[in-house]
């Protein structure tokens, strides 16, 4: 009975690690909130509009915000120094911006490579139209590979090589260990 309890406990730690593995390999810096909000309603124009993302973001990482007419009304975007995670992105706005509705439009890089972009609207003393919900949509994969056009089918599927190889290396150990307890 031993025999069998100990190797099917390591069995369940190994796909345990596995799918924790291919979890962490999955994510990216998706969108996490901002200030202001997506689709809320100011008082008054911010001077700057800040994203915060679920993950590091590195060089290349973007945002833009203009206003209805498609005018450009940031001044550029920098990572915040002033967030040790580097998940934050602020925008600068040019001064005097009037009421009305202004959208933001962002590509955030991961430190794996990976690419999203998405866009967002909040309204300054104006309400926020349904069609300009919050966005987003990845770019690339791991690594910063192209991600397959729709409808064909992507090179590699599953989980990436590196979890791969780690769980035929812990299957391997496992099929050792199960051997000499036979």
């Amino acid at each position: 009975m031993r025999l069998i309890l100990r190797p099917t406990a390591v069995a369940v730690g190994v796909l345990v690690l596995v799918l924790a593995t291919v979890g962490l390999a999955s994510a990216h810096s998706r969108y996490v909130g901002s200030t202001p909000a997506a689709s809320a309603t100011v008082a008054s124009a911010p001077s700057s509009v800040t994203i915060v993302f679920g993950e590091t973001i590195v060089a290349g990482t973007t945002a833009s915000v203009t206003d209805a007419a498609g005018a450009t009304v940031s001044t550029g975007a920098q990572i915040a120094t002033s967030d040790p995670d580097r998940k934050t992105l602020t925008a600068a706005l040019k001064s005097g911006l009037g009421n009305g509705v202004y959208k933001v439009s962002f590509m955030s890089v991961s430190d794996d490579g990976a690419k999203l972009q998405g866009s967002f609207a909040f309204g300054v003393n104006a309400p926020v139209p349904a069609s300009m919900a919050k966005t987003e949509e990845e770019l690339t994969g791991d690594n910063g590979a192209p991600l397959p056009a729709a409808g064909q089918l992507p090179r590699s599927g599953g989980p990436p090589p590196d979890a791969l190889a780690g769980a035929g290396a812990l299957l391997a150990a496992l099929g050792a260990l199960v051997r000499r307890r036979v």
